[in-house]
């Protein structure tokens, strides 16, 4: 059976904590972690260096050329955070990144646990419509964790 991986027209689809809503972006990128290591020195043994590991790094999260309500959860809660002056306790929550294809079904989903936006882009807005385009949002989070949705007889491993 051929296989359609990987999918050949896809976007991704984000939400916002337990919110319903979507949102559709064009492109995500920090999908990546890595582990940041030390050099420590063997106790008697000076010939050699070992790497020992400190802590988890993880890339910020960005969202790019979106398309999304004016009153979404997404833009309400990015205005809140960056446009509060830090006069409150900034309020992390949960981002799920799903990858749909063209027949709007998931393919994979990510979960970025403890996120709060830290900087966004957004275009030129209209006083006609209710939709905001952004351009560009940045998030920094804690742990991922990812999530491969399998159909039978569409995508092999």
């Amino acid at each position: 059976m051929k296989s359609h991986y990987p999918v050949p027209a896809f976007h991704f689809s984000v939400r916002i904590g337990s919110e319903s809503e979507e949102i559709a972006f064009r492109d995500v990128e920090g999908l990546h972690s890595h582990v940041a290591v030390e050099p420590a020195s063997e106790g008697g043994e000076n010939r050699f260096v070992q790497l020992v590991p400190t802590r988890v790094k993880n890339s910020p999260l960005v969202l790019s050329r979106g398309i999304g309500k004016t009153n979404s959860s997404l833009v309400r809660w990015c205005k809140e955070t960056l446009e509060g002056g830090l006069a409150q306790r900034i309020t992390t929550k949960p981002i799920y990144v799903t990858v749909v294809d063209e027949n709007e079904e998931s393919v994979q989903q990510w979960l970025f646990n403890n996120a709060y936006s830290v900087e966004w882009k957004l275009e030129s807005l209209s006083a006609e419509g209710s939709e905001i385009a952004i351009e560009e949002v940045k998030f920094y989070r804690g742990n991922q964790t990812g999530h491969r949705f399998l159909r039978v007889g569409r995508f092999r491993a």
